[in-house]
């Protein structure tokens, strides 16, 4: 009766191993849990502890099982990062050395070696194209005029005041060219003859006003001028000509 009662002692002790081994198996305290409940499911089968002395034999073996084998996959990733290190080592000692190499084929002069090509020089009309991009014309206002006799105005008047605004490093003294208006959908309203026969400084932004067209009633682009609000219309001026104040001319 005594045997008995020490079997099913162990049994219970064997299977709460096993399952509890089963359990932490990734971890070393889940293999040591298995071993145990193997060596005390052995004892309790000979005392006639069969049921839960089986389930903790059986459980203890499958987690020994288990353990052995991520032990084995755990030292088969250990053995193909070293692997991988001892590549990357490798190639990381041929690039120093190319890279040795190819500093002592820079510094030694080849016979063959081909100069490398002159720059090109940049031309005096290049030179005042980059000018000439610095140059805008700009219209910040429109204004329908009456007809005043006071003042020499014997017919409607639509006046566009603008500025010329010169960021180049060159004073200018003229731009001939011509000012196109649109509409807020971009189609063509009127193109107008547009010139400046007026000094500006480098660096100087320029205010021009009392400039424009004898407003024609019988003409549609006028008229469609005429009546546009600013804020709808769109200004854009193409230069034809810039004169520079040190003599030089600019035709596009």
């Amino acid at each position: 009766m005594e045997n008995n009662k020490k079997g099913v002692g162990l049994g219970v002790a064997a299977m709460v191993c096993g399952i509890v081994g089963l359990v932490l198996i990734c971890t070393p305290i889940g293999g040591i849990l298995c071993i145990i409940g193997l060596l005390l499911a052995i004892p309790a089968l000979i005392r006639n502890c069969t049921g839960m002395a089986v389930a903790g034999l059986v459980t203890s073996i499958i987690g020994i099982i288990l353990f052995t084998l991520a032990l084995l996959q755990i030292d088969y990733i250990n053995s193909l990062l070293d692997r991988s290190r001892e590549k990357k080592s490798q190639s990381e000692t041929t690039i120093q050395e190319n890279d040795k190499n190819n500093q002592y084929d820079d510094s030694t002069p080849s016979a063959t070696q081909t100069p490398a090509p002159a720059k090109k020089k940049t031309t005096k009309k290049e030179k005042y194209k980059g000018y000439a991009d610095k140059i805008k014309v700009k219209v910040y206002n429109k204004k329908n005029l009456p007809v005043d006799y006071n003042v020499g105005r014997f017919s409607e008047f639509i006046e566009l005041d603008y500025k010329v605004v010169n960021n180049s490093p060159k004073a200018i003294k003229g731009i001939k060219g011509t000012l196109k208006v649109y509409d807020q959908f971009e189609d063509l309203i009127i193109s107008i003859n547009w010139n400046i026969s007026d000094n500006v400084k480098s660096k100087e932004t320029k205010n021009f006003t009392q400039q424009g067209i004898d407003y024609n009633q019988f003409l549609e682009t006028h008229q469609k001028l005429y009546n546009e609000k600013y804020k709808n219309l769109i200004f854009k001026y193409e230069a034809k000509q810039i004169n520079f104040l040190d003599g030089y001319k600019l035709k596009f």
